[in-house]
Order: C-alpha cells, then sequence, then structure tokens
C-alpha cells in the first residue's frame, strides 16, 4: 500500500509544479517491473491520482514528465495538457537564473579574501547554496530535455 501511495504522491507533486487542477483528467504510463502491483492497486492509485488509466510501457512517452518511485519509473504525459512552448520557455528562463545564481556564489567562494576572513557557517551555507544551484540547474536540464 506504501508503494501505491508513493505512485499518487509522484503524480500530485506532477500536478503541482505543472499547475494541472485535482480534477484534470491525467494518464500514468509506467515502466515497472512489478507490473502485479499496479493491478493490485489500479482503482487505488487511479482514483487518489484522478488518473484516467495506468499503463505498462517499455520506454518513457514523448512529452512526459517522470519520477521514480521504489525503483521504478513513472512517466505523466502532457502533451495537450499543458502549454509545452510556454513550460519550455519557463524552465529556460529558470535555468538562465539558477546558473546565474549559482555563478554568484562561486565568484563568492573563489575570493581569497571572503574566504579567509569568513566564518566556517557563512562558508557552509554558501557551498550549500552551490550544491543545491548544481542540483536544480540538473533537474532542470532534465526537464527542458523531456519536453
Amino acid at each position: 500500500m506504501d508503494k501505491a501511495l508513493d505512485i499518487v504522491a509522484g503524480v500530485r507533486n506532477i500536478r503541482n509544479q505543472k499547475g494541472l487542477g485535482p480534477n484534470k483528467p491525467l494518464t500514468l504510463a509506467a515502466k515497472t517491473d512489478d507490473a502485479q502491483l499496479l493491478q493490485d492497486y489500479d482503482g487505488i492509485i487511479r482514483k487518489l491520482a484522478a488518473l484516467t488509466e495506468v499503463t505498462l510501457v517499455q520506454d518513457a512517452p514523448a512529452a512526459s514528465v517522470g519520477f521514480v518511485s521504489g525503483g521504478a519509473e513513472f512517466f505523466v504525459p502532457l502533451e495537450g495538457q499543458i502549454d509545452l512552448g510556454a513550460e519550455k520557455a519557463r524552465l529556460e528562463k529558470e535555468l538562465e537564473y539558477t546558473r546565474g545564481f549559482r555563478d554568484t556564489v562561486l565568484k563568492k567562494l573563489s575570493n581569497e579574501k571572503f574566504v579567509q576572513n569568513a566564518k566556517p557557517d557563512v562558508l557552509e551555507r554558501e557551498r550549500q547554496k552551490q550544491a543545491d544551484a548544481e542540483s536544480k540547474i540538473a533537474a532542470l536540464e532534465q526537464s527542458l530535455a523531456a519536453l
């Protein structure tokens, strides 16, 4: 049951990220070896995630957003659900901003005077900002590639 609820949470996260209302019908494509899980909990997953169908696939559908749960990959096809051009523009703008933010943090960390005079907790926060920015950049690049 926990695996089924993780799948529902993944679909709901995608709905929130993409601004899709909870009543907008979506489909779910699953790339998994555990087809039995999907069969056992099909009704629950479809009801709680407001899905019209859950299918098994070998490859990710075009223009889809995915998530991983329990070693299985799940994809929500967005074609026809959102304006792909606007979504791509939004992601590119966010990617550009995040790269600029990361570059600012890197400049700060490459400044020897700053590094020598800063307290250890300030340095740690700056390094954490850098790591967060780099992981966000990777996620945005992956989202752009999926579109």
